[in-house]
């Protein structure tokens, strides 16, 4: 066969620099590559064949060409071929953009909650809590929740019992005093007693019993209570 017929004008410099260019152009997933004893490597479009003394094979243009068989090294180029696809797959990885990389939450001392802090809070919370209940209640928080008018059994007077509630949302109520006043229907008063309480202390929402006597009065008109 004749070298002429294939191989492509100018040379094995040419081939290489023809080969060079169209592969910047092509690059087929599926090529091989000829290597020759000179180190010119040369990437064809499918494999290469042996015909007598010549290496027939096509450029990546589709070119029909061939090399000495004399110029060419087997074994580098069945490691070139065999090498090429890893080294595609490697090309490609490079390209791909760098992936995101996921968020840091970064924490400092100010966003620590530290233990002798945070245990300390509910106490002095409590302290305040008790210091804020302590005497409250006295005033609009006590109301009367019942009563009513007895007889004493004995003398007959007028005897006022009920019960006294503390309607605070949290305070306790302490050193609690009621005074129950009568009034006749002229409004005059008639008389006033300071009731007699089963509690002094009231936490909130609890109710306290109360007895007020008035010795010398029979009767009444209307009533006060001034806790």
């Amino acid at each position: 066969m004749d070298r002429s017929a294939f191989t492509a004008p100018g040379g094995l410099a040419a081939l290489l620099g023809l080969a060079l260019l169209t592969g910047l152009a092509t690059l087929p997933a599926g090529a091989d590559w000829l290597v020759t004893r000179q180190g010119g490597r040369v990437e064809i479009r499918g494999a290469w064949e042996v015909k007598g003394k010549l290496v027939v094979f096509r450029t990546l243009d589709g070119t029909l060409s061939s090399l000495r068989t004399s110029e060419v090294d087997f074994e580098a180029s069945r490691k070139a071929t065999e090498e090429a696809p890893r080294a595609r797959a490697a090309a490609a990885a490079a390209k791909q953009p760098p992936g995101k990389k996921p968020s840091v939450l970064v924490l400092t001392d100010k966003d620590v909650r530290h233990v002798e802090e945070t245990s300390a809070a509910p106490a002095d919370a409590a302290s305040e809590a008790a210091g804020e209940g302590e005497g409250e209640g006295e005033g609009d928080d006590l109301t009367v929740a019942t009563w009513e008018r007895a007889s004493d059994p004995g003398a007959g007077h007028v005897v006022i019992t009920g019960t006294l509630r503390n309607a605070a949302a949290s305070s306790t109520a302490t050193g609690i005093l009621l005074l129950v006043s009568l009034y006749d229907e002229s409004g005059q008063q008639t008389g006033a007693a300071e009731a007699v309480l089963t509690a002094t202390a009231l936490p909130a929402g609890q109710q306290s019993g109360f007895r007020a006597e008035f010795p010398g009065v029979f009767s009444f008109s209307r009533i006060e209570f001034a806790p």
